[in-house]
């Protein structure tokens, strides 16, 4: 039938065009990687957001073609392929970031951090949890901090950045890339515009 020979012909050029811009995505990636270290901090979240913004233009014009198509389980394909376009895109923002953080930019952004957060908290035990390659940095980030606290080792950081707790008062200051990165994936579901409603479902 003409629609599911345009619609697989359509499938196949998205895909490909995927694999080209992954092919596209990894070459950058090691151009990064070789970039000036006054760059490195800047561009490793700056590149990766601006990857996100250009993946959902191009995405929101795959949406808008496939919308004609009313077969339900082509929408249901081009629901599977969003998934995995959006995997693609975060799992790229995630080798960016642990590039930068395997960089001599790193420590320095750390330490800001580390002083940024201990600006919110006026007193108390305060602890800071940081993914555990970072703890050999543990004196520079106690020296950052500007007084007492202690440094351990989250399983939940991994890709760098400090979550803070008091402890007197419960007190948490999340500034850890994670949780960063994490909030970019709800602004892309919430602002990407590639939300389908399939027939029969809520």
């Amino acid at each position: 039938m003409p629609n599911e020979e345009k619609l697989s012909k359509f499938l196949q050029a998205i895909h490909s065009d995927a694999e080209q811009r992954r092919e596209a995505i990894l070459r950058e990636t090691e151009d990064f990687k070789t970039s000036e270290l006054e760059k490195a901090e800047k561009e490793a979240l700056s590149e990766a957001y601006e990857l996100i913004h250009n993946e959902i233009g191009l995405a929101r014009a795959a949406i808008s073609r496939e919308l004609s198509v009313k077969e339900l389980d082509s929408k249901r394909e081009l629901l599977r392929h969003r998934r995995r376009l959006m995997d693609e895109i975060f799992a790229q923002a995630g080798e960016r970031l642990n590039a930068f953080a395997g960089s001599d930019g790193y420590l320095p952004f750390l330490e800001r951090c580390v002083a940024e957060t201990a600006g919110i908290f006026a007193g108390g035990e305060v602890a800071l949890f940081v993914r555990r390659a970072d703890l050999k940095y543990e004196q520079q980030l106690k020296a950052a901090f500007g007084r007492d606290c202690s440094v351990r080792g989250s399983n939940d950081i991994t890709l760098g950045g400090v979550r803070a707790v008091n402890r007197d008062c419960g007190q948490i200051a999340d500034n850890s890339i994670d949780s960063r990165l994490e909030a970019q994936k709800d602004w892309f579901f919430e602002n990407s515009g590639l939300a389908l409603t399939l027939s029969g479902e809520n």
